[in-house]
């Protein structure tokens, strides 16, 4: 991997549980790790829904490797947040690429 294309950042969130004003158990993010990455477009596809045509964007980041990297973390960069769908290995342990979705809501899943 030429690390001179991983030029730019991303957070990587993992899951929490925290407790609401009334007890109530509710999902939440925290920053885990900040690393450089190679950023790509996949490809985006249109699908129908019941309000209309909904457009879903999905990219690779392409990272050094980390052994701890699970696919129920999310990705934050410039300010939208990203479901991770699939996590593969370059090489031997060289690096990772991150295949993820676009979240619509922005950080409300």
């Amino acid at each position: 991997m030429i690390t001179g294309r991983l030029d730019r950042r991303i957070v990587i969130q993992k899951p929490t549980a925290t407790v609401n004003s009334i007890g109530e158990p509710v999902k939440a993010w925290a920053d885990w790790k900040t690393v450089w990455t190679q950023h790509s477009a996949v490809k985006s596809d249109e699908r129908y829904s019941t309000d209309g045509v909904r457009e879903n964007m999905f990219v690779r980041f392409k990272i050094r490797y980390m052994w701890d990297l699970l696919t129920t973390y999310r990705i934050k960069y410039e300010n939208r947040y990203y479901r991770i769908r699939g996590i593969s290995e370059i090489r031997r342990r060289e690096g990772m690429d991150i295949d993820a979705e676009l979240l619509e809501g922005q950080g409300n899943e």
